[in-house]
């Protein structure tokens, strides 16, 4: 009877993922490992930094990042704030463009030892320099209302100060007030350039009418007031409709091509959040299904299966803790087995016991009498030495 009841066992105990009279502790899953997807191109967004980038590594880069604000994302993220980052870079160049004329005449002041000239490029220069700082502190119009006054009281300050009077070689210089407002609107709005020209007429017709003149220029203005008075003031007011036309026109073009990347920018968003919305209904489905696959498993039987459901999956946090309770019942069901192994273990034990015999190890039982039968079992190895060989009940039947 023991042998029937003690059957053959494996020599080691089989390894599985819970034994022992304690419970899994329930884990709590795994972080899951973020994977940074890659990103479309970015539009209004960042269009204007990575414009900004592209003319940084031009023969400019070191200009603008002196003299111009930095740009950011944030700013970028308005029509207004782009426009802003581009007139500045505008003003900077166009600052550095008169620089580079206002240097030109040094030689000759040097040479003719000219020093009103030399301390009038002087004060220029510094205006520029100043405007410059106001470029970079993001203060364009404080550095457009010093370009313009620095221009305008350049050129008055020349007329002002001709020996003799205005005379009739002065005249070409009233034309050079269309260079304020073509530098004007560089610092301000497309429309500033005509609060530009009056000024400038206002000019041309005060030192006219009120500075001294000399014989020849009032020779010719009995003879040709149109040259000395309405040709310059007609050339200021042409030049000031033809520069507001461009400038508006390229205004709107760039507004346009800005709403044109917004709406761009929208529809790539939303391709984007359709094909998210697709992936994730994917994934429910192939989740869901997976799930029920297991759970179908289990209630057939099977106590080792799982849910295969990976990080990258929506639902493998409910995958994951299913998996922790399928562990669990596991381990109940092995404590059971175990524990019935135990009673019946024991009951063959008691009853060899009665009789005064041992029972014969044919076999791992895989419970905790497992070291209480080795050692009875030596026991009895040891009892048999010193006692000699005993006969056995069944063999007291056979004789």
């Amino acid at each position: 009877m023991n042998r029937n009841v003690l059957t053959e066992l494996p020599s080691q105990p089989s390894q599985l993922d819970f034994v022992g009279p304690t419970q899994p502790p329930f884990q709590q899953p795994p972080q899951p490992v973020k994977t940074v997807q890659p990103q479309g191109p970015q539009h209004s967004l960042s269009g204007l930094a990575a414009e900004i980038r592209d003319q940084d590594k031009g023969f400019l880069e070191w200009w603008y990042r002196l003299t111009c604000p930095t740009a950011s994302p944030e700013i970028a993220k308005s029509l207004e704030g782009r426009e802003k980052n581009r007139k500045a870079r505008l003003a900077s160049l166009t600052l550095l463009v008169m620089s580079g004329f206002i240097l030109l005449p040094i030689p000759v002041a040097l040479i003719s030892h000219n020093i009103p000239l030399l301390v009038v490029i002087f004060v220029t220069l510094l205006f520029y320099a100043i405007a410059l700082l106001c470029n970079r502190k993001s203060n364009l119009t404080l550095a457009g209302i010093l370009t313009v006054l620095i221009l305008n009281l350049g050129l008055l300050l020349y007329l002002v100060t001709v020996p003799g009077g205005l005379n009739v070689g002065t005249l070409p210089v009233y034309d050079l007030f269309l260079e304020i407002s073509l530098v004007s609107v560089a610092f301000f709005p497309a429309r500033s350039v005509f609060i530009v020209t009056a000024i400038n007429i206002a000019i041309i017709l005060g030192t006219v009418l009120l500075l001294p003149k000399a014989p020849d220029l009032v020779a010719f203005l009995r003879f040709d007031a149109y040259d000395v008075v309405i040709r310059p003031i007609i050339l200021q007011l042409f030049g000031a409709f033809i520069v507001y036309i461009w400038v508006n026109s390229a205004y709107q073009a760039i507004l346009r091509a800005d709403r044109a990347e917004e709406l761009a920018e929208l529809e790539h968003r939303e391709v984007e959040r359709q094909q998210q919305e697709v992936e994730q209904k994917r994934q429910l489905d192939y989740g869901i299904e997976q799930i029920l696959g297991s759970l179908n498993k289990v209630a057939n039987g099977d106590a080792h299966v799982k849910v295969p459901l990976d990080q990258n999956n929506i639902l493998w946090r409910v995958g994951y803790s299913i998996n922790n309770l399928l562990a669990r019942i596991q381990a109940f069901r092995e404590e059971r087995v175990e524990l019935v192994r135990t009673r019946q273990a024991a009951a063959v034990l008691t009853e060899a016991l009665k009789y005064g015999q041992f029972p014969r190890l044919n076999g791992w039982t895989h419970t905790c009498l497992d070291g209480l039968l080795v050692e009875l079992r030596k026991a009895s190895n040891w009892q048999q030495s010193q006692t000699g060989p005993s006969v056995s009940p069944d063999r007291n039947q056979r004789t």
